[in-house]
């Protein structure tokens, strides 16, 4: 993974939830409380069928929800026993406020997922 997009290390001391194997993190059209980084395991994001990215350890997931307070635009399931770090609003504000590294790094990951999205519309 790139390391723009590896959040593990900003967020190692925190305190982790952890997701079992099978279980969903949130659903589509939930409201969103706050955002994930993944610390450990693996979480696919999915609308259905349609499997949108599978997230590695330093992966985050929930950022759009949470910028533009719309409801959750797909469902997270854990594929094996995973801990997630949770940031509220609240938090989140702060970080693109005073670290400016962050701010790029969430900016990447949103392009990044932009431009896969927009390529599979196009093949």
């Amino acid at each position: 993974m790139d390391s723009l997009q590896d959040f593990s290390d900003l967020f190692r001391n925190e305190p982790t939830i952890t997701v079992k194997a099978g279980e969903t993190l949130f659903r589509k059209d939930d409201a969103s409380d706050g955002f994930y980084i993944l610390m450990s395991g693996s979480l696919r994001i999915a609308n259905g069928n349609v499997v949108y990215e599978d997230l590695v350890p330093g992966g985050m997931v929930g950022e759009m929800a949470l910028i533009d307070r719309s409801p959750r635009s797909a469902t997270v399931t854990a594929l094996v026993d995973s801990e997630v770090v949770k940031l509220d609003q609240r938090r989140f504000l702060f970080l693109v406020q005073q670290t400016p590294y962050f701010s790029i790094r969430v900016m990447s990951v949103l392009s990044q997922r932009l431009r896969a999205t927009t390529q599979k519309l196009h093949t």
